[in-house]
Order: structure tokens, then sequence, then C-alpha cells
């Protein structure tokens, strides 16, 4: 278990961050050195899941390249990125370039990528590791990532993901499908009908969830996770 306390991203690294220095963001290296930790507690593991809420969703998703650096490339590795944001908002470029210059995480991204594009990041890190897993879980009206991305939403109506929140779930859509397209079997995206924020405020709720190829209902949704973890391929 690895807390954020100060809120700092797990892709950060600025000291101090945000312009009067109240906040510093060692997210990088506070996951470097907890990867380095397991290494030494758990030295000849097989199989690694690296799950993560919110901002550690994020961390969850870019920190598999530094457990592929500790833990060698035999290790069976998943990730389950719940609610990060991995993707930007390209239409809010002004709060993209303070999060860049606050956070300061452009620097270790491979300079291939454009724009320092996350989302770009993620394809880049399943195109060059060729075993790992990912998947992506969010409310179709998570009001707290919506926010984040500056994009409204509507908690009140139903059905949620038809009536109210298009653009929020065609934002999902437009940055998550084509991972799945490009790497079937390696990443996959579940959006819940729900405006609940993040996993655990939603697993006691039996509620539909929404892939690309249509709904399943909750207990597909855990089955095919489950699936996926355990070395099968998503449907």
């Amino acid at each position: 278990y690895y807390p954020t306390p100060d809120e700092q991203v797990s892709g950060g690294s600025q000291v101090p961050g945000i312009s009067g220095g109240f906040r510093n963001h060692r997210g990088l290296r506070n996951l470097s050195v907890t990867i380095e930790l397991a290494k030494k507690i758990f030295p000849n593991v097989e199989r690694i899941t690296l799950m993560g809420h919110s901002a550690g969703g994020a961390g969850s998703t870019f920190g598999t390249f530094l457990v592929r650096k500790v833990f060698g490339n035999e290790v069976d590795l998943t990730s389950f990125n719940d609610a990060g944001p991995v993707a930007n908002n390209l239409e809010k470029k002004q709060s993209i370039a303070a999060r860049e210059n606050d956070w300061d995480y452009c620097k270790f991204l491979p300079t291939s990528i454009a724009d320092c594009q996350l989302i770009l990041f993620v394809d880049w890190i399943l195109k060059n590791d060729f075993t790992v897993r990912m998947a992506f879980y969010c409310a179709a009206a998570d009001a707290v990532l919506a926010t984040y991305l500056e994009i409204p939403v509507l908690a009140d109506v139903a059905p949620l993901y038809l009536a109210g929140n298009k653009d929020f779930l065609k934002f999902l859509q437009s940055n998550y499908d084509p991972l799945s397209v490009n790497h079937p079997g390696r990443f996959n995206s579940f959006i819940v009908a729900s405006f609940q924020y993040v996993f655990d405020r939603t697993v006691n709720q039996r509620i539909p969830f929404l892939l690309t190829h249509g709904l399943v209902q909750s207990l597909e949704f855990y089955t095919e996770l489950t699936d996926t973890f355990s070395g099968s391929q998503f449907s």
C-alpha cells in the first residue's frame, strides 16, 4: 500500500511544486522507492498487479515501466487504473500547461511523444512492453474526473451514460477505445453507468457496465477483470 498524502501524482517530480511552493511533488521518487522496497520484500514474485485510485490510478499506468526496470521482463504484469487521468482534454491548453509546469512530468516521457500527451505514453508502453496488460475503469458521470478535465457532467439524469453526459462519455471513448483496438487482449476500458467516484464506491451496486462492445452485468465485469489479471485475455 502506497499512499499519496501530499496530493502529488505518481509521475510528478517538482520541488517546490505550484507557485509559492506550498506543495512539493515527489510522486515519481515515492513510487520508485516503493517499487524498490517491494523488490526487497518480495524478490521472487511471478505476478504483479499495480492498482491505484484517482491520481494513483494514473500512477498505476505510468508506473508499469518502473516495475519492469526493477523486477525485469519475466514478471506477469497487470495495471488497473481506477479513474486516473491519463488523457488530457486538449481543448484546455492553459490547464494542461499549468499541470505540466506544476508536476514537471514531461521530461520523463520519450522524445517521440508529441506535445507531452499522456495518452500517447500509454500507447508507447503497450507497444514497447509486449506482455503488460492494462484496464481502465471510470464512471460515466464521474464528476471528480470530469471537473479535472473541465467537461461538465450531470449526476441526476438517467440513464447516466445516455443523457446529459455525452461529452464526457465521448471523451472517454475517443481516448481509450483506440487503445483497445490497437492492443487487443492487453487493454480494455470499463465505463460504469454511475456518478460514483472510483471503484470502491460502486463495487456493492448491481449496475450494468458499458464496454466498447455493449452492456454487461456486474458479475461479468468482475469475471472478465479477474480473468485478465490471471493471465487470460479480454473477451
